[in-house]
């Protein structure tokens, strides 16, 4: 995974959207990562799993903050690059 950060110029990106989940989000722990490939289109990215407290209505609000952050913070051709996964616990 760290090979593919590397090499697809991903370090910011991906500390900026740790940092946007942590900012935005109820977060139990810290959030892990996974390199994802599309099996159809061979598309790859870096998903990130953020372990948030179920709190109803407010998570998605959260979320929603979350999503303009990022989106105003990602350059839009890059944006798909990383990605967000919710787990609740």
């Amino acid at each position: 995974m760290q090979a593919f950060i590397d090499r697809s110029g991903l370090q910011f990106l991906v500390a900026q959207a740790a940092r946007l989940a942590a900012e935005h989000l109820p977060l139990v722990t810290g959030p892990t990562y996974a390199k994802i490939q599309d099996p159809d289109s061979g598309a790859e990215w870096i998903e990130i799993t953020a372990r948030v407290r179920d709190t109803g209505p407010a998570i998605r609000e959260a979320h929603r903050r979350f999503t303009r952050a990022w989106l105003s913070a990602a350059p839009p051709e890059r944006s798909l690059d990383v990605r967000l996964a919710i787990s609740f616990v």
